[in-house]
């Protein structure tokens, strides 16, 4: 007993000791990095949990990925984990790769026919996809979502928090993401199915904003991965999501469940997964559309405080939310209609104004146009009641408008080309000679009349634009 007393002594003393206090604040220092370094690997496993439950997976995807090198911190999303990537040039992208448990060949197989069809047409709106890969799994790059400096763009989600959208910038988010999803439903794939996105919400839109407060760029990001997943795998991500069963991050996790309502009914229904397409993303677009308008989170059509929407939108937003896909718009061509009135065409002007200074405009008696044709004649001062006959210009030209009318676009070229041939600097002339050339698949000349036009009279050229609106 004494002497096991006698060694504790000298051990008490020793601490007692200054280099016995070194040592043990050394020790205290050392079991505090210990202690962080658990909580950043905790952390980070929560935020990378694929990585670890797929570790030789993801390794051997990383060694396939030559083209670019990897960088920052890799997140679990719900298409698989996402990184961000630097190309040799210095730009960046982001990379997502599905896992090995909803990845298969039918996957593999609906992304490369995706990116083989996709490849050909022009597809505004949406994140382009610099680099992909479809062989032995599904690597997907998308550009231009980062900024120069690799920080990401803010996603819409973040300007509904804060309310910062008002109309003029509610009218040209939405505009656009129709126009994108109108060129994307042009493309058929190899089954003569529409291309459709199939998981368009606020976390999935990024908005990036110039110096001067105004809208430089609109994207959409993760184009092609439900498309290629499915409507099962999509599904079974859905139902593991809601179980809390997904491998994902939990602050997308949790905007995700806020958000899962603003998917078709049919994309969480097990008993109608066959008849998920094309129709799922008008869905989500009056979906998305409402929550931009009201400021109120979507739960169903019910749900919507639809006296807080502008009365021009309310019926397309109410057809895009029917409960029957055969029940939605066939196309985006109905809001053709009422695109270029001019209360719109005002609010889509205003984009020099401060974000956070944007007033409600005023809500004006609403609008009917009988076709794009009236639009034209509204905007250009023509009336077709008035007989031509007066001069050869006016005959030659008032033809033009009457074959435009009626999408005889080659007889409307003949007409025009004379009617310009007499006065080449007539600018309505020139934009209605634009448009039949465009319509007659002629790009390069259509451009440049229309760009002479604007040179002139930049009112009457925007005929063409608003033409070609639905048409990219």
């Amino acid at each position: 007993m004494s002497d096991s007393l006698g060694v504790v002594d000298r051990f008490h003393r020793a601490f007692e000791s200054t280099l016995g206090q070194l040592f043990t604040g050394l020790i205290v220092v050392l079991a505090l990095l210990a202690i962080a370094y658990g909580v950043v690997l905790w952390r980070t496993r929560r935020r990378d949990i694929l990585k670890y439950r797929y570790e030789s997976f993801y390794r051997h995807a990383e060694s396939l990925c030559k083209a670019f090198h990897f960088v920052g911190i890799h997140k679990a999303g719900f298409f698989g984990r996402v990184s961000p990537v630097v190309f040799p040039d210095r730009t960046y992208g982001l990379c997502t790769i599905p896992p090995p448990d909803i990845v298969d060949e039918g996957v593999r197989e609906r992304f490369r026919n995706f990116h083989l069809t996709a490849a050909t047409h022009n597809l505004p709106l949406f994140a382009p996809h610099p680099w992909h890969y479809d062989n032995e799994m599904v690597i997907s790059v998308q550009s231009r979502l980062l900024q120069h400096d690799g920080c990401p763009l803010v996603h819409l989600q973040h300007y509904l928090l804060d309310k910062r959208l008002g109309r003029a910038y509610t009218e040209e988010i939405l505009v656009n993401v129709a126009r994108g999803l109108a060129a994307l439903h042009n493309v058929v794939d190899d089954r003569g199915q529409k291309l459709y996105h199939g998981f368009i919400l606020p976390r999935s839109l990024f908005i990036d904003f110039d110096v001067n407060r105004a809208i430089n760029n609109i994207l959409v990001s993760d184009l092609s991965l439900a498309y290629s997943l499915g409507p099962e795998k999509v599904y079974q991500q859905i139902s593991a999501l809601r179980g809390g069963k997904l491998a994902i991050e939990k602050y997308a996790a949790r905007d995700l469940l806020e958000q899962l309502s603003m998917l078709s009914p049919e994309q969480k229904d097990a008993s109608r997964l066959d008849t998920v397409g094309a129709p799922a993303d008008f869905y989500a677009f009056g979906a998305l559309a409402t929550v931009i308008f009201t400021q109120e989170p979507f739960r169903d059509y019910r749900s919507v405080s639809w006296t807080t929407v502008p009365k021009k939108w309310r019926s397309f937003l109410q057809s895009c939310l029917d409960d029957n896909p055969k029940g939605r718009p066939k196309d985006f061509l109905e809001l053709e209609d009422w695109l270029t009135d001019p209360e719109l065409a005002l609010t889509m002007g205003c984009r020099d104004i401060d974000v956070d200074s944007i007033e409600e405009l005023p809500e004006d008696e609403e609008t009917s146009l009988d076709d794009l044709l009236g639009v034209y004649k509204e905007a250009c001062g023509t009336d077709d009641e008035e007989e031509g006959g007066c001069d050869p210009f006016t005959k030659s030209f008032d033809a033009g408008l009457r074959s435009l009318k009626i999408g005889r676009w080659k007889a409307a070229q003949e007409s025009f080309s004379k009617a310009l041939e007499l006065q080449p600097n007539h600018a309505e002339a020139q934009v209605s000679f634009a448009i039949a050339c465009y319509e007659m698949g002629d790009l390069e000349k259509a451009e440049n009349y229309y760009n002479q036009a604007k040179n002139i009279d930049p009112s009457v050229a925007k005929c063409f634009r608003e033409h070609i609106a639905f048409r990219v």
